[in-house]
């Protein structure tokens, strides 16, 4: 009697079981719509599951939810399978498993943002110019007298060469490129971007090192005076002496060489000394072009942005002056003063602080180009010969 009891009462149980069983497994088919398509597809959520794929999870008000830990429970996983995947709730980034690295790689942070490939344009920054603030991409970076400071992670000049390391200034205005290094926590990696910005400062020196060749007729090193004015209309950064000139003119009839600087045939890369050199060739020039700037001297020689004045604004600062003579032109900002020109038929050098003639990048028609005039009791922007040899004067937007 106990046998037979005891065999009736283990097999009622186990037909309880697989009842239940059975019925939690309707239960959960119920629930979530799963389906297959061609026996390699699965889909949750959707009754048409993607053919590419093999499962299709399909939601408008639910995510998914991967398996969250901490570093250290992320590291007690034995033998983790390539590309397993979690979400780190230490480093608050998502990651993978690299299995040839032996390392979680992360991929997608939640807490932290990546630095920044981009700076803002057209922000000057230089320890002569005081204090300034630039901010990059919700990074900012201060610059005092003498020192770069980043608030969060650590900038380095890469250019120019000198300095090469360490977070210094300039060692004079000019043109620099930073290398921003950004380590954003939570975050346990650092990105390392390049980010690519002009930085120079307006009302300072701008040192600059000629190499003769096809623009400089020799070498030399020029400390540059700048100023930021609007005679031409809008506010712009000029040097206040010519280009190639050792030194400003002391005075609006200077007749040094070294005043003078150095001449250019109109939309002619080489320039020339007094002498002239290099040997005078071209006695005629006649051409359909404005000066192009691909060979504008002011833009090889000075860096990107630095170009000749156009006829516009010549004219507008001889009318905003406003200038009636080289002493109004001396006597302003730009310094500008007469430093003659190279005759167009043999370089001869003539009237040197008598009258001064300067060129515009615009031609007048294929012989002739349009040019700023001074002289003793009078100014304009006249035209003349391409062929003659002017001085330049440069500015920078």
């Amino acid at each position: 009697m106990k046998i037979t009891e005891n065999f009736f009462y283990n097999f009622g149980l186990a037909k309880i079981k697989t009842s239940l069983a059975n019925c939690v497994l309707q239960i959960a088919c119920c629930l979530l719509p799963i389906s297959s398509f061609a026996q390699n597809s699965v889909g949750i959520g959707t009754i048409n599951p993607h053919p590419s794929s093999v499962l299709d999870l399909t939601a408008t008000d639910k995510g998914f939810l991967p398996p969250r830990m901490t570093t250290a429970q992320r590291n007690s996983i034995v033998s983790p399978v390539e590309a397993l995947l979690i979400y780190n709730t230490t480093s608050q980034c998502y990651e993978g498993y690299n299995a040839g690295t032996a390392a979680w790689v992360s991929f997608g942070c939640i807490g932290c943002t990546s630095a920044p490939t981009t700076a803002n344009a057209g922000i000057d920054i230089n320890p002569a110019c005081g204090l300034t603030t630039a901010t990059l991409a919700g990074n900012t970076a201060t610059v005092g007298t003498g020192a770069w400071s980043l608030v969060s992670g650590t900038a380095t000049i890469i250019t120019p060469s000198s300095p090469t390391s360490g977070i210094t200034g300039l060692v004079v205005p000019g043109i620099a490129t930073l290398r921003w290094t950004i380590a954003n926590a939570p975050c346990t990696a650092s990105f390392d971007d390049l980010v690519i910005t002009t930085i120079s400062c307006c009302g300072g020196i701008l040192a600059i090192t000629h190499t003769i060749g096809t623009v400089a007729p020799e070498s030399k090193s020029v400390n540059y005076g700048t100023v930021t004015t609007s005679l031409s209309g809008a506010s712009k950064c000029w040097i206040t002496q010519n280009l190639g000139s050792t030194n400003q003119a002391i005075s609006a009839d200077d007749a040094t060489d070294a005043a003078a600087g150095w001449y250019w045939q109109f939309n002619r890369k080489q320039g020339y000394k007094v002498g002239p050199t290099p040997a005078w060739t071209i006695p005629s020039i006649n051409e359909t072009s404005d000066w192009l700037a691909a060979n504008d001297p002011c833009n090889i020689e000075l860096g990107n942005g630095w170009r000749i004045p156009t006829q516009t604004e010549w004219t507008n600062a001889d009318a905003n002056g406003p200038w009636a003579s080289y002493t109004d032109t001396y006597n302003s900002v730009l310094k500008i003063h007469a430093a003659g020109y190279l005759s167009n038929t043999i370089g001869v050098h003539g009237y040197c602080g008598a009258i001064g003639y300067y060129w515009s990048s615009a031609q007048f028609n294929i012989t002739t180009g349009w040019f700023l005039y001074l002289g003793i009791s009078n100014s304009n922007v006249n035209s003349v010969d391409k062929a003659y040899g002017l001085p330049l004067r440069c500015l920078r937007d």
